[in-house]
């Protein structure tokens, strides 16, 4: 959402969401964006082409088609908020699809980390359900039926805690789940964590949070700290294998050891027979 002089412009995909958060000033217009029909600023899905496979295609509002190097409808509505601002700012729009098509992301979005071995390495800042879903259907949508894996590292006590009911359905995408201990930053665990003392509240509630996920075959795992979870991540690899990393902690760390050692040729995935790393 963003808001000039004597506008408010906001995401009628989600008008809802907006109303909770934002009320339109007397006399001020509502510029609506999204990609459902009957706003002032759309953008209709287009298949990709063959030999563009792995960008999002869009048909503006205005006939112009827009290129995105960054997948997911997400990035689509937040290209179209981009191109509603410029267009009300008096922004030549041509100039700003080019621009937008350039894009590449940010550091920790969706950002490919490297390939190695026939595995595919990619990190994202996601760490809340909402964010982590978007993250995986956009996966999904670039990478196909290819397996993927998706490794999230729980972001502080309080915010899993609060959020704990949301994560099932966050991981529909996913042919793996694999969640990591808890990364606390600056908190203390709360006092019902504190008095488990058999285990690291970091893992008591990071397993709390497997039992709680939904997930098809029950495809979810508990992989602990960093290091153990690179280890167990290298054991379920194999060759053509997607591994997405989420969370604003140092999860990010895990994709970049897992190609540090894939580089060498003695730990090597094997082809897509089910079998695991050696």
């Amino acid at each position: 959402m963003a808001q000039t002089r004597d506008t408010v412009i906001s995401c009628g995909d989600d008008l809802p969401g907006v109303e909770r958060i934002t009320t339109v000033p007397a006399g001020a217009r509502h510029i609506t964006y999204g990609l459902a029909h009957g706003h002032t600023y759309t953008a209709q899905v287009l298949a990709p082409e063959p030999d563009d496979h792995l960008h999002n295609r869009y048909r503006l509002w205005n006939g112009a088609t827009l290129n995105l190097a960054v997948p997911g409808l997400h990035n689509g509505r937040n290209a179209l908020a981009a191109l509603a601002t410029a267009d009300l700012l008096g922004i030549d729009l041509a100039h700003a699809v080019a621009s937008l098509a350039t894009f590449r992301g940010a550091a920790r979005r969706f950002e490919l980390k490297g390939e190695a071995a026939g595995i595919t390495v990619i990190d994202d800042y996601a760490h809340h359900p909402t964010e982590v879903q978007a993250t995986l259907a956009a996966a999904r949508a670039r990478y196909g039926t290819r397996r993927l894996l998706a490794y999230v590292q729980p972001h502080t006590y309080s915010r899993t805690l609060t959020l704990f009911d949301d994560w099932p359905g966050a991981f529909a995408d996913a042919d793996l789940v694999l969640v990591g201990d808890v990364y606390p930053s600056r908190e203390q665990p709360p006092v019902t964590l504190q008095a488990d003392a058999e285990r690291d509240p970091r893992a008591a509630l990071a397993c709390k949070l497997v039992e709680h996920i939904r997930h098809q075959d029950n495809q979810v795992q508990y992989v602990g700290s960093i290091d153990q979870a690179v280890a167990h991540i290298e054991q379920s690899l194999v060759a053509g294998d997607i591994l997405l990393t989420m969370g604003a902690g140092d999860g990010y760390r895990i994709g970049e050891l897992i190609l540090t050692h894939l580089a060498d040729e003695r730990v090597q995935p094997v082809a897509r027979t089910g079998e695991r790393l050696v």
